[in-house]
């Protein structure tokens, strides 16, 4: 008697937008997705890019542009130590005040950006299960302001392990959390090349609670690069243990795309156990948060 194959256990299933599609629609309605923001994501949110961060940050402490080409977080590190010895609240401060420089909470502001409509859309759609657990890598709140706006109860976790919780959705920050409105709940920030050294591949609480939530869900990774040391070494580490892994599928996540990326980055994510999903232009993945959304109710 021969071996049953597993229809997800072969790419040319998932490189179908509709199996893809419909495939997250399904486990949406079933209240098991999660999802996960990078800095694209707080760009979509009409935050700074990283780049223009550090620029800021550069700028406003009077600190010297690089002569030679180094990497932001060596930048960060440097800025760190020579303008700011070290002080971590004085350094975060500094941060907070270059991320919102342009930013206000004005309902009006926050209803201008397409993707975080979108992202608020895709959570609201499902509240049964993991779906209203959000892991953000970036530091702001503005994702819990819209929420909140919506007249949704939302908490910001910025330390693990922590307390259940009656609120309707969990935003968790495993890289710290600067609050738009407020200096009040600001704490450090994983920032420079030193800080992210500290937390790779250690099996601290916030790695655990990252890779729980993610080997229960079927996540939507958006605005991520795959940069992040610590991300990639969560992600081998949840492939090995994900049931859709263990049931025989090639992917157990998502991650929106444009076919012009980099080969070498989305087979970084391929690798990992996270399926490539192509859209015309990073402008569009809004419009295709929306499509699982209008799917998922059709169910």
């Amino acid at each position: 008697m021969g071996t049953t194959v597993s229809l997800h256990a072969t790419e040319d299933f998932w490189r179908d937008e509709k199996n893809l599609d419909e495939y997250l629609a399904l486990k949406l309605r079933a209240g098991s997705t999660s999802t996960v923001l990078g800095a694209g994501a707080s760009m979509g949110f009409n935050l700074p890019s990283w780049g223009d961060l550090v620029k800021r940050i550069r700028e406003s402490s009077g600190a010297e542009k690089p002569i030679q080409a180094i990497t932001l977080e060596q930048e960060s590190d440097r800025l760190f130590v020579q303008k700011f010895g070290r002080d971590r609240a004085l350094f975060a401060k500094a941060v907070r005040s270059a991320l919102y420089e342009v930013v206000n909470n004005n309902p009006k502001f926050l209803l201008s950006s397409d993707l975080l409509q979108a992202v608020a859309a895709f959570l609201t759609s499902s509240l049964k299960g993991s779906g209203g657990a959000v892991v953000n890598f970036n530091f702001d709140d503005i994702l819990e302001n819209y929420l909140k706006l919506l007249g949704f109860v939302v908490r910001s976790e910025t330390k693990m392990p922590a307390w259940l919780t009656s609120a309707d959705m969990l935003v968790l920050h495993p890289h710290g959390l600067l609050p738009m409105n407020s200096e009040v709940g600001m704490t450090n920030i994983i920032f420079t090349t030193t800080d992210y050294t500290n937390v790779i591949g250690r099996p601290d609480a916030w790695n655990r609670t990252m890779q729980e939530i993610w080997s229960k869900t079927f996540p939507v990774f958006i605005g991520l690069s795959g940069d992040d040391m610590r991300l990639m070494s969560l992600l081998d580490e949840v492939k090995a243990i994900h049931p859709a892994t263990i049931d025989g599928s090639i992917f157990w996540g998502v991650r929106p795309t444009v076919r012009s990326e980099d080969s070498y980055v989305t087979e970084k994510w391929k690798n990992n156990g996270i399926a490539p999903r192509y859209v015309g232009s990073y402008d569009e993945i809004p419009l295709w948060l929306l499509s699982i959304c209008q799917r998922s109710a059709a169910k």
